[in-house]
Parts: C-alpha cells; structure tokens; sequence
C-alpha cells in the first residue's frame, strides 16, 4: 500500500517535469546549453526533492513544523 501511494504523489510532479525535461532536451539538441541544462536540472531536481520529501515522512514534518513555529512537544515555551 505504501508503494502505490507513494507512486501516486509521484504523479503530481512528474506531470511537470515531463515536459520541462523534454524542453531541456530539445534546447540541448538546438544548441542552447544554459537554457536546456537549466531545464533539465530543475525537472531532475523537482522530482529529486519530492522523492526524498516522500522517503522520510518525519522531515516533512520537522519542515512544517520549523516553518509555522511549532515543534514544541511539550506545555513549556
């Protein structure tokens, strides 16, 4: 069950890398270097990003919870 939720938040993403991937190599093909790189990297790296988030549940939460200024466990402030 955790593998088909975890390849079903994949598809979110993926359905922007997709594309972003197949335009960096189209303009790697046509000679733009910087562009095409840079679209390639950002698709690689989004799809990176969302399978580590995904790997580790707890720094989601570690994330979420610096970000809002929780994580206090306990009563005390």
């Amino acid at each position: 069950m955790t593998d088909l939720r975890r390849t079903l938040s994949m598809i979110g993403p993926l359905i922007l890398a997709i594309p972003a991937g197949l335009a960096g190599v189209e303009l790697l093909l046509r000679g733009r270097l910087a562009v095409g790189t840079t679209l390639l990297g950002l698709a690689v790296g989004l799809l990176a990003l969302t399978w580590f988030l995904g790997s580790f549940p707890g720094l989601r939460g570690i994330l979420v919870g610096r970000h809002t200024g929780g994580g206090s466990k306990s009563g005390e402030e």
